[in-house]
């Protein structure tokens, strides 16, 4: 494949789905998945067209990048897409995608997206995700990504931020946060204690599921 069609191959693909065609394919990004996935010598290539189109003026081409960036956020930095998005805003937030993908809002499957690439010492990705975290109402699907690298800030504004049955949050925390934040949560309500299932409290220390049992539902 010559590198200087990659841009134009990959604007096809989206605009009209007849580049890469397999019979298991239902959208556009499907094929540029597999020929990225495939693309070998060629995906520095693919990454750096993929990451020039995220602010393409065509919606379908928006798109097909948003619906693979998880596949290439690692190549380009959680912090390079999100000044993207930041310095882009009003082609990403509230704006429906040109045909089905993860969510119906393109900033929500890109942010979502930066969180999986999320990188302690990613000072633009975290505080791109912070401010997400507090303004949108889905703003909960990056706050694992935030507990993972960012979990004293978390802890600190758990309140109206962290609900009580969110335990990706409690899970990536370090001990010594998970502790605050049951702290900072409680009380917990009664009926939750059934939701945090022995497959959850399995999955930690045993002293520290205990621990953290008997200060979220000190009278059970």
């Amino acid at each position: 494949m010559d590198n200087i069609k990659i841009p134009d191959l990959i604007r096809q693909q989206l605009t009209h789905g007849s580049v890469w065609v397999d019979k298991d394919a239902v959208h556009p990004h499907d094929g540029l998945s597999q020929a990225l996935r495939a693309s070998g010598a060629e995906r520095p290539e693919f990454v750096a067209a993929l990451f020039a189109m995220l602010s393409d003026d065509s919606l379908p081409v928006r798109t097909g990048v948003v619906a693979v960036l998880r596949e290439i956020v690692s190549d380009i930095g959680a912090g390079n897409v999100a000044r993207v998005l930041n310095a882009q805003r009003t082609l990403f937030e509230g704006v429906a995608p040109a045909w089905r993908i993860q969510h119906l809002d393109l900033e929500q499957v890109a942010a979502i997206a930066v969180a999986s690439g999320l990188k302690a010492g990613d000072h633009y990705g975290i505080q791109y995700l912070r401010e997400i975290s507090r303004q949108r109402d889905w703003g909960f699907f990056v706050l694992d990504a935030l507990a993972r690298v960012d979990g004293q800030w978390l802890v600190d504004h758990a309140k109206g931020l962290v609900s009580h049955d969110h335990l990706g949050v409690l899970e990536a925390l370090s001990p010594d946060l998970q502790l605050r934040l049951i702290d900072i949560l409680s009380p917990y309500p009664p009926e939750l204690s059934d939701f945090y299932t022995q497959a959850f409290w399995k999955r930690l220390p045993p002293d520290l599921a205990q621990q953290l049992r008997a200060r979220m539902w000190p009278e059970g």
